[in-house]
């Protein structure tokens, strides 16, 4: 079995899009002011 993707809901976009993409060196090229995004592994 393989898990190929879930979501989570936020309340703040802009900061989760920050703490993956800065802090745990995921890849996103939405904007922070995006409604979705995807969160993909370097």
């Amino acid at each position: 079995m393989r898990l190929d993707g879930f979501g989570l809901l936020v309340e703040d976009m802009g900061k989760m899009i920050r703490f993956y993409r800065d802090v745990l060196g995921f890849e996103i090229k939405e904007a922070e002011d995006a409604s979705n995004v995807y969160i993909l592994r370097k």
